[in-house]
């Protein structure tokens, strides 16, 4: 649900009636009554509402029709009028979206194509001509995205890579501006829990991990694991060693602070 400027409210969902109205999965409350948005709404369920800077509604969800614009595969525009479509619109879901600072429109979901690029999985941006995909995209749904003050792209969901498996990413992953000015998934520090630890900690791993370091505060390494093919999460147990703080790193260079208790 949004507010227009006018005061007035958008409402989307998964319904198709709506206050005793045929109002297929979203609808405009001026206050007093529900009015509908096009003669015949969308034809599947809403997971996205943003205003735009422009007073233009993006849409984003299950649909593949917008008020009989059937372009608007699962994203389109409301412009107070009628719909249309971003782009040639994506194969899947679309489940959350975000506006950069210079008018680009990023896009996350479970599709795995976007306006034609098949290399847009589950991430996308919009750049008001062409679809670009960011990276190699996500390896699973991305369910949320959001904006940080720098700029930086945040993503939570299903994944556990990127969609290479290059960059471990245990359901949340940021991406940054490379030199050219595209965003590049940056590997974050490692989501191990519990911290601190007693007995056990639980590593998220991906294809690409393969070694698994423990380091104590002299930097030497104390204890050293294999991940097996296949793995999502390696278990360490660090119930023999001496209390205190510990660095806990992969293959790959990602590492943690790791407090033992």
């Amino acid at each position: 649900m949004i507010t227009l400027p006018s005061g007035d409210l958008v409402v989307g969902g998964v319904f198709t009636r709506a206050f005793g109205s045929q109002l297929n999965t979203i609808f405009r409350w001026d206050g007093s009554n529900a009015q509908p948005m096009g003669p015949a709404g969308l034809n599947g369920g809403v997971w996205v509402l943003k205003l735009l800077p422009n007073g233009n509604v993006l849409i984003g969800g299950d649909f593949t029709d917008a008020g009989g614009d059937a372009t608007a595969d699962h994203l389109a525009l409301w412009n107070g009028a009628a719909y249309h479509s971003v782009g040639g619109g994506l194969n899947d879901r679309v489940s959350d979206a975000a506006i950069t600072p210079s008018g680009d429109l990023v896009v996350v979901g479970r599709f795995t194509d976007a306006g034609g690029n098949p290399h847009a999985d589950r991430l996308a941006l919009w750049n008001g001509t062409t679809w670009q995909s960011l990276g190699t995209g996500l390896n699973d749904a991305a369910l949320c995205v959001s904006l940080r003050p720098n700029n930086d792209i945040v993503v939570g969901g299903l994944f556990t890579a990127s969609g290479d498996g290059s960059v471990p990413m245990h359901h949340f992953g940021i991406y940054r501006a490379n030199p050219n000015g595209l965003p590049e998934p940056v590997a974050p520090t490692l989501p191990a829990w519990p911290n601190p630890a007693q007995t056990v900690v639980q590593v998220p791993v991906s294809s690409t991990t393969h070694s698994i370091h423990l380091l104590d505060a002299t930097g030497r390494i104390v204890q050293r694991q294999s991940v097996g093919s296949g793995s999502t999460t390696a278990t360490l147990t660090v119930a023999d060693l001496p209390r205190g703080l510990y660095w806990l790193q992969t293959g790959k260079g990602a590492g943690q602070r790791l407090i033992l208790d």
